[in-house]
């Protein structure tokens, strides 16, 4: 009751202004009549103009029915018009008539606002299932939208009664179970790289003071026991593998594809948002945490060359003594592979890089670059492991020989701590070389999956060149029994 009659008292309160003389919506507007080279009519019209300024807004407000037509007015007069033209400019003021955003152009334009309904007139739709765009888009999609646009629209009861009608259809059940479970793997990711930032970092800061500690046992005459920190650098090692995975988009995938939150639902981990602030941070270290790993090793590998010595006589400690240098050999071969690896990861960065940024639309060029990329790892790899073999795999030339004169009489314990201490050198630096190694074959798989997204002839030829390349490298990993990674 109390918004009919408030309407009804703002109606009477509209007429009695529109009854008062020129003079009095003056007085009332603050009008400034000092002016004397103003025309009345002019004066008239755009007194006139602010007072239907103001109430059109009251009437947009909800604080006042319409304004009826006026008719026989001044203000609607060709003569007045033209007196207001004259006064006004013929520029209109920015924003509508008097700055109160009315449009008094007459302009029927779709931009116009339509006036407001009186009382007893049906009230207009705030809005319309028509302004809303739902080319493309699904049944579903599109109820939502339209929802969406009714709250925004400030029509609430309309976007209530249709969420809840979307509620209960089964299909957005679904929906929101589907959107819940990417919500908990986007989460399971970011606290997986989180923890892996967390494991680089503390690793710096513990292969750096390792490190020093190996260096100053060495110099004091101490007894290093390289076994030991060896586990330990091994274990800074796989950090530094991760890493090295996770600051590539294929890398990262594969880290979070085994979560629970990811796996046991079934959920593309393509489609899993991937914890950027997190991969760059981790990114921004990495480099720290390779020098840091790679200065312990140098650190052991002194140590294995002070310590690791037969101190035995006679001619089977010679025999042993001469087969521990070619271990020593095969060392230094496969370290000095390692500056390889890291080129080879720098230019596989890059050419992904590239090919994503080109906008050449021959495909069949970038395939041609992504071959002779591969080519170039796979020899680089089986460079690094045919010298592992010949060390570390059982059928092995060098391990063969260990084999052999482990049996003989006389090959204690003694004599076989350097070798095992060599062994254990040598699998260090093939790690790393394969480091990078393995995050150059990750740009590779990337850039081949950029190419397969074009679609068509495309993903055809780019699907066919990537299964030549996973047989491929599968084929020398069995060669050798292993990556190396």
């Amino acid at each position: 009751m109390t918004r009919p009659i408030r309407v009804l008292v703002l109606s009477l309160a509209l007429s009695f202004f529109l009854s008062s003389t020129t003079s009095a919506f003056a007085q009332f507007e603050g009008l400034d009549l000092s002016s004397k080279k103003k025309k009345k009519n002019g004066a008239a019209s755009k007194t006139k103009k602010g007072k239907k300024g103001k109430v059109k807004e009251e009437e947009e407000k909800g604080e006042l029915p319409p304004t009826p037509p006026e008719t026989g007015s001044a203000a609607t007069s060709p003569a007045a018009g033209a007196a207001g033209a004259k006064t006004e400019g013929a520029k209109p003021p920015e924003g509508g008539a008097g700055g109160l955003g009315l449009d008094l152009s007459g302009d029927s334009g779709a931009a116009a606002k339509p006036p407001a309904k009186g009382k007893g007139d049906k009230a207009a739709p705030t809005m319309s299932f028509d302004a809303v765009d739902v080319s493309g888009k699904t049944a579903d999609r599109q109820k939502l939208d339209a929802a969406l646009a009714d709250f925004k629209g400030d029509n609430y009861e309309k976007a209530a009664l249709g969420a809840w009608e979307l509620m209960q259809d089964p299909k957005m059940v679904e929906l929101h179970q589907d959107k819940l479970k990417y919500a908990l793997a986007n989460k399971a990711a970011e606290v997986k790289f989180t923890d892996l930032l967390d494991k680089v970092e503390k690793a710096v800061v513990e292969a750096q003071k390792l490190s020093a500690q190996v260096l100053k046992d060495l110099s004091g005459g101490k007894t290093v026991n390289v076994g030991e920190h060896t586990k330990t650098q091994q274990d800074f090692r796989g950090i530094q593998r991760d890493a090295r995975d996770a600051v590539t988009n294929k890398g990262a995938i594969n880290q979070i594809k085994f979560l629970d939150e990811i796996r046991k639902p079934g959920l593309d981990p393509k489609k899993v948002e991937l914890p950027s602030a997190a991969i760059k941070k981790i990114e921004a270290k990495l480099d720290a945490l390779e020098t840091q790993v790679d200065a312990l090793g140098e650190a052991l590998g002194q140590a294995i060359e002070k310590q690791a010595a037969i101190a035995a006589a006679g001619p089977l400690a010679d025999e042993a003594r001469k087969l521990l240098e070619e271990f020593k050999a095969s060392h230094k071969r496969i370290k000095s592979l390692s500056g390889d690896g890291k080129k080879l990861l720098a230019t596989a960065k890059k050419t992904n890089q590239t090919i994503r940024a080109s906008k050449v639309s021959d495909t069949s060029k970038f395939l041609e670059v992504i071959h002779k990329l591969h080519l170039v790892s796979q020899k680089y790899e089986e460079d690094v492991l045919k010298e592992a073999y010949r060390g570390r795999d059982a059928k092995g030339e060098l391990q063969m020989k260990l084999s052999a004169m482990t049996k003989k009489e006389g090959f204690d314990i003694a004599m076989n701590q350097p070798f095992r201490d060599w062994r254990a050198a040598i699998f260090d630096v093939v790690r790393l070389c394969t480091l990078p190694g393995g995050a150059a074959k990750d740009e590779i798989d990337d850039a081949l999956d950029y190419v397969i997204s074009f679609g068509g002839t495309s993903a055809s030829q780019g699907e066919s060149q990537a299964k030549r390349i996973a047989e491929e490298r599968s084929a020398l990993g069995k060669k050798y029994g292993s990556t190396g990674a």
